[in-house]
């Protein structure tokens, strides 16, 4: 146990922000919108490295494919 006087407590106080009026910016920001886009090109980053890798590599193959996959459908 501390004998004689402990030190005081001394605490700063937060600033406080004023209330101000709300942008148009932040009314259309939706923050489940922004992770879900950003937890999905971390997760599609390889898949995506890849395709550009082969596009750059052979570029008529790429187009054939994707005529192929539209024509099938």
């Amino acid at each position: 146990q501390i004998k004689g006087d402990p030190m005081p407590i001394r605490h700063q106080a937060p600033a406080k922000a004023k209330a101000r009026p709300v942008t148009e910016e932040e009314t259309k920001f939706s923050a489940y919108i922004t992770l879900r886009k950003a937890r999905a090109d971390a997760r599609l980053v390889g898949i995506r490295a890849k395709r550009a890798k082969d596009a750059s590599d052979n570029p008529d193959e790429m187009t054939k494919v994707a005529k192929d996959k539209k024509a099938k459908k």
